[in-house]
């Protein structure tokens, strides 16, 4: 299984650590440590491999761990990803949207949301609300979003734990937007 990692500031011994505890196998694994934060996984359970990928959203280090089966001839640098899971914090959430059906609401104005993390599901922690969402490439990721009540209009504030660059022009994560090849061959011919 292929493995992107986006924080390229741990050590393999951590992560595996912190893998094993989140994974719970029934066998053994090894890591191998391609190249630009790629990662490969070899099962000695292909059941624990299958169970991986059919699970939910994994992160470390608040960062999603971006998960693919390794197929011969894979071209590692051209994973196209449209899509990654990011979790957002609204802070100082007033009460009255305090509710599953509300918080996916005022998520959803941003990306399709997944799910929320305990405390905000029990409402035990109430300084901020922390929801999980997907968002595609190339979208902005707002600091601020209006809701919209029968009272007016609220202006709350929105976090994030980590913000993914990507290419507005591919409408992926692969690259950023300031190295694309695609965008820059266009202003070429733009300029012939």
């Amino acid at each position: 299984m292929l493995h992107k990692l986006y924080h390229r500031c741990c050590d393999g011994l951590g992560h595996r650590e912190h893998l094993v505890r989140t994974w719970k196998l029934k066998g053994e694994f090894q890591i191998y440590n391609l190249h630009r934060g790629f990662f490969l996984f070899k099962f000695n359970n292909n059941e624990d491999c299958d169970t991986i990928l059919e699970g939910s959203n994994y992160f470390f280090v608040g960062r999603p761990l971006i998960l693919r089966r390794w197929e011969p001839g894979m071209a590692i640098e051209k994973l196209n990803l449209s899509t990654v899971p990011i979790w957002m914090r609204f802070p100082e959430l007033n009460l009255s949207f305090w509710s599953a059906h509300c918080l996916s609401k005022i998520a959803s104005k941003i990306g399709h949301p997944l799910y929320m993390d305990v405390q905000t599901t029990e409402a035990s922690w109430l300084s901020y609300a922390l929801v999980c969402i997907e968002v595609e490439a190339g979208i902005d990721l707002p600091n601020q979003i209006d809701i919209r009540t029968y009272l007016g209009v609220t202006h709350q504030k929105v976090e994030y734990e980590w913000r993914p660059s990507s290419c507005k022009e591919c409408k992926s994560f692969s690259h950023a937007s300031s190295s694309c090849l695609k965008k820059q061959a266009k202003e070429n011919v733009k300029k012939e």
